[in-house]
């Protein structure tokens, strides 16, 4: 495609670098029988001690990223770890738009054993069609979450159609209502089965194995938009759209360390200033977020696809940054 005028942001970006991994993350809106989707203007970048070679590395990262999924305060993320079902259900809901903005039925009285945290969030899920009110009522939330029921709750969030056109050997272990959601999730290989052809229906999920399940969803709902828009009548095949690829410290590596002083925020186009780099420096906004103050900018600079950001000062540890990009002006 060939790029018409100037590349401008149709939305202020907003990166998000943490020093030090919260515990939790705010929950989310939207709604529960939409497909999940992505916010591709959010990036995290974040240390995991706990995830390097781990066969789910690459989702864990990009759901933490997300705000999806979070570690804990030891930098670890615990990816063998079974998920409770509160846990689950938040995960699940916040995939799919949770954030707690938007107030939902506040007439309901959940069982003392509901944390404050997770209230809300069960009164979207039923909202929403991810939990029947049986099913929050009954939820024993402290107790892990089984593959079945996170079939259930992902194909209900996401609306994805059932099917029941398929077999595995404990076909029988499945409960009834569930097995159409389970056949719809392994239809579209979100969730696949066990070698001899089972399901292992009530075996826990890790925290790992629920990273992949959202992970396939989001990126399927991802590739769905992209062809969308493609069969689009009035897109415009001329003009290419300017998307954040990455927000990295200079040397590349996925952890912010101490003393880091120049950051790299790539594109998937190459990239310059609307005017001059001055406009752009000042357009730029790098927050200290836990001792509220902005950390001075000495220059940027651009090459091809990048943008780069020198500091006035390195980065402090144990400490939370955000960094905004004005419109229009690169």
């Amino acid at each position: 495609m060939k790029r018409k005028g100037l590349l401008t942001f149709a939305l202020a970006v907003v990166l998000v670098l943490s020093l030090a991994v919260s515990a939790y993350a705010g929950p989310g809106k939207g709604k529960g029988k939409t497909k999940f989707k992505p916010d591709n203007s959010k990036f995290k970048i974040i240390q995991l001690q706990d995830v390097k070679s781990h066969w789910a590395e690459q989702p864990i990262l990009w759901m933490c990223g997300q705000g999806i999924l979070m570690g804990y305060p030891d930098l670890t993320f615990r990816p063998n770890t079974p998920v409770t079902k509160f846990e689950a259900v938040m995960m699940i809901s916040k995939a799919s738009g949770f954030d707690g903005s938007v107030k939902f039925n506040q007439g309901r009285s959940w069982s003392r054993d509901v944390p404050s945290w997770m209230e809300e969030c069960l009164d979207y899920a039923v909202d929403e069609g991810i939990l029947t009110e049986d099913e929050a009522a009954d939820l024993k939330g402290w107790t892990p979450a089984k593959r079945y029921e996170v079939a259930v709750w992902a194909a209900r969030a996401m609306g994805v159609d059932t099917d029941d056109n398929y077999y595995f050997q404990d076909l029988n272990d499945i409960p009834f209502y569930a097995r159409t959601y389970v056949g719809g999730m392994y239809k579209h290989r979100f969730m696949v089965g066990y070698p001899g052809n089972v399901f292992q229906p009530n075996k826990p999920v890790t925290r790992a194995e629920l990273s992949v399940v959202l992970y396939r969803i989001l990126l399927s709902q991802s590739q769905d938009d992209s062809d969308q828009d493609s069969d689009d009548g009035d897109y415009d095949e001329d003009v290419d759209d300017l998307e954040l690829v990455s927000l990295k410290p200079a040397d590349g590596s996925d952890d912010v360390a101490p003393s880091t002083s120049r950051l790299v925020v790539r594109f998937n186009l190459e990239v310059r200033a609307v005017e001059d780099n001055e406009n752009v420096r000042d357009g730029i906004r790098v927050r200290n977020v836990t001792d509220d103050y902005n950390v001075g900018i000495d220059r940027v600079s651009f090459s091809g696809k990048e943008l780069r950001i020198d500091l006035d000062e390195p980065l402090e540890s144990n400490t939370t940054y955000r960094v905004t990009i004005d419109n229009d002006i690169i």
